[in-house]
């Protein structure tokens, strides 16, 4: 990790003394309140690391042989789920957010014979989803976030169909997904099970999609479109009437985006393979360019960035 003294740094302390909110009476800072995780193997296979916004603080979490990555954050900040082979095969696992050494109370939720990935916390804590090839196509699951208990499909469209990336909207009235054999984004409504296609034309630019995140305020999906010479990270509002290019690189990927809990930043994957770095910018695209966060020598990726961190948080993620 570099240790910012560059314009870069520059820029994201720039924005220290504008980006806070107003949470219980205090005034919570989105640069020293909230931590992004990613995934990365600094020794050699994947594992959970976390680091401030500013790229600095870095500390591996799970420092396991196995592959680690695709971590989500609880509701509250103290805990992250995420998908590992440590057993053979993947598994979604949960532990304690802690930077005293190894994770503390991990636990394999799922614990079931087929492959189980790319966990998503939902926004009160309660339930995580996550998809899984168990039935021998890819479906859309949920489980209860505390023993993995519950699992049922959401999905289940059959016919062979694949649904991945789940996302939840802060309303948890939906879950936002990928149907790879549109390609489309969907919507599932949880209560009544009505699918319904945010985007589904694959001819125009935006498509095709991977990795949504619902916004904090509900009103944009984020996701990676390859609708030009590069992927780039695009948003829609749910009815997929309002698309718009968030990053808009002409040379280099943007991946993999994840809303700051405020809504005025993202953080994504930026550039692939081993020249693949976690980059901040502004949500609406606006400002003077973009954060470049780390500078590794192995592929970091699926950046997921925490609410704001309670006082008990704070002090479980202390660096």
């Amino acid at each position: 990790m570099r240790d910012y003294l560059s314009p870069v740094r520059l820029l994201v302390v720039g924005l220290v003394f504008t980006l806070s909110l107003t949470v219980g009476g205090s005034a919570q800072n989105l640069m020293t309140d909230t931590k992004i995780a990613f995934t990365g193997a600094p020794d050699g296979n994947n594992d959970i690391l976390i680091m401030m916004p500013d790229g600095t603080g870095l500390v591996n979490l799970t420092n396991d042989p196995a592959d680690d990555s695709w971590a989500t954050w609880s509701d509250d900040g103290t805990q992250l789920a995420f998908q590992s082979n440590r057993t053979g095969d993947y598994e979604i696992w949960r532990m304690d957010v802690s930077f005293e050494g190894a994770p503390s109370n991990l636990v394999n939720l799922t614990n079931d014979s087929g492959p189980d990935r790319q966990p998503a916390w939902s926004p009160d804590g309660i339930e995580i989803a996550f998809y899984t090839d168990r039935t021998g196509n890819a479906e859309v699951y949920t489980m209860d976030a505390d023993n993995g208990q519950n699992q049922l499909s959401i999905t289940n469209l059959g016919g062979g169909s694949d649904e991945t990336s789940p996302t939840w909207a802060p309303s948890m009235q939906w879950v936002a997904y990928i149907y790879a054999n549109g390609p489309a984004l969907r919507t599932v409504d949880i209560a009544t099970g009505v699918h319904v296609d945010v985007i589904a034309d694959a001819t125009v630019s935006g498509a095709p999609f991977w990795s949504p995140d619902w916004s904090p305020g509900g009103t944009e999906i984020a996701y990676s479109a390859s609708g030009g010479a590069t992927d780039d990270v695009w948003a829609t509002d749910p009815a997929g009437t309002a698309r718009r290019n968030i990053t808009n690189l002409a040379t280099t990927e943007a991946d993999q985006p994840s809303w700051s809990p405020d809504g005025t930043m993202i953080v994504f994957q930026h550039g692939t393979g081993t020249d693949a770095e976690i980059a901040i910018m502004n949500s609406d695209g606006t400002g003077s360019g973009l954060g470049i966060l780390t500078d590794t020598t192995y592929e970091a990726a699926d950046p997921d960035w925490s609410p704001f961190l309670t006082t008990r948080a704070r002090h479980f993620c202390r660096t």
